[in-house]
């Protein structure tokens, strides 16, 4: 089944068109976007055409999904070796440990969510990924699910999408 707006079913479903940088989209101004991260974000190391699908799909509904968090830090990283420096050391996390765009918990479940424009295959690894590194770290939580947010989405890639659990929404 298909909707336009992100509702109670974006855990279970699918929705939008499939056209690049949609009406919707497109109409995201950088004012709009600044609104919606002071009320919503902010939207850490996303970029332009990022933080406008995000900001999309929070005016088509996803913002009853509040609070979110951001730039979720997930997995060890590179392990420096003993004698590191304590800069080293914190380098070496923040450079090397992958980050989740957003997390939020519908109804006790956390769901990790990608943001990308035209999404493709590369896509479907990371929240793989997250999700795996996500349970190592958070043994008590349910397991999470995947949440593709994009404008497009690449030839073939709906059925994948389907085929690993990962729902999308096309804004």
């Amino acid at each position: 089944t298909r909707n336009a707006k992100p509702n109670r079913d974006v855990v279970s479903s699918r929705s939008g068109g499939n056209k690049a940088m949609s009406d919707t989209v497109m109409a995201v101004d950088k004012s709009t976007i600044q609104q919606y991260e002071r009320a919503f974000g902010p939207f850490v190391h996303m970029s332009f055409a990022e933080k406008a699908i995000w900001t999309s799909w929070l005016q088509l509904g996803g913002t009853q999904f509040a609070p979110f968090t951001y730039d979720v830090r997930v997995g060890d990283g590179l392990i420096m070796p003993d004698g590191s420096s304590s800069y080293a050391i914190k380098a070496a996390y923040a450079l090397t440990t992958k980050r989740i765009d957003v997390v939020y918990f519908d109804q006790g479940i956390p769901i990790i969510v990608e943001v990308k424009v035209r999404a493709g295959g590369g896509a479907i690894g990371q929240l793989i990924m997250y999700r795996d590194l996500w349970q190592r770290s958070n043994t008590a939580s349910p397991p999470p699910r995947m949440l593709l947010v994009t404008d497009a989405l690449q030839p073939d890639l709906a059925g994948v999408l389907d085929q690993q659990g990962i729902i999308f929404n096309i804004v």
